[in-house]
């Protein structure tokens, strides 16, 4: 954050070393879970298949002040789009099984998108995802369930599959959800109130995002959220996506 915050009186803030290409995530197909600094008004509903598959709908907002900021900070003019729409377009192709059904920005802060994947077991294991506990599909007697679990670190591999937002952005801001450091939620704060100002701290600590999964049939047991019938339902604070100081972890299992 230094390059950003060591700009010169009445000069825009340089363009912070690109140190790594990671690309902010907007939502990934398996962990159904909103990470991305800029969609701070989220939902993400996922319905889950008796094949094994899921239809998800994502709907991003990013706040007018927080995305003048966002834009500061890469240099890019004010009605610049936040959202590649062609990036992710062309991340989600290269998934087998994936398919993009729309597509769309409603406005330069906002995107709208709605895509299936035939198979949550086969993209589970993909490169990116095979090697972490982002997306677990179960299975047993009786009943068919999934687990989604974020911690620390292993979020960036979400990163890999759902580019969308200047890299630049993510690489200033730091999210320490996709580091190992040691970062607290508040020590985050601070830090992230001397980049954005308090105004837009105050709009991104407001706001949340909301997931939603619902079962294809009769939910047998549920974690991490409130389950009414067959849709589990959580929301969550974008500081602790963002930070992932605790694992956040919620899961289905229904009857097969």
């Amino acid at each position: 954050m230094k390059n950003v915050l060591n700009a010169g009186p009445g000069l825009p803030p340089p363009r912070p070393p690109l140190r790594r290409l990671r690309a902010i995530a907007a939502v990934t197909a398996p962990a159904l879970l909103v990470l991305v600094l800029g969609s701070c008004a989220s939902s993400v509903a996922a319905a889950l298949g008796p094949d094994g598959g899921a239809s998800i709908s994502v709907s991003a907002a990013v706040p007018a002040l927080v995305a003048s900021k966002l834009r500061a900070l890469a240099q890019t003019g004010e009605t610049a789009p936040l959202f590649d729409l062609a990036a992710i377009r062309r991340s989600l192709a290269k998934e087998a099984g994936v398919s993009v059904l729309s597509l769309s920005s409603g406005s330069p802060n906002s995107l709208q998108a709605n895509f299936s994947v035939a198979s949550l077991s086969r993209l589970a294991a993909s490169p990116e995802l095979q090697n972490t506990a982002l997306l677990t599909p179960e299975r047993g007697p009786g009943w068919t369930g999934i687990r989604i679990r974020l911690e620390r670190g292993e979020a960036s591999a979400l990163a890999k599959l759902f580019p969308g937002i200047d890299p630049y952005i993510l690489d200033a801001l730091s999210p320490p959800a996709l580091e190992q450091d040691p970062v607290s939620a508040d020590e985050y704060r601070t830090m992230l109130t001397s980049v954005l100002g308090q105004k837009a701290m105050s709009e991104l600590d407001s706001t949340r995002v909301s997931v939603s999964l619902t079962a294809p049939a009769t939910v047998l047991e549920s974690g991490g959220g409130e389950l009414h019938g067959k849709t589990l339902e959580l929301s969550l604070p974008i500081i602790d996506i963002l930070v992932l100081e605790k694992p956040v972890e919620f899961w289905l299992r229904w009857k097969s």
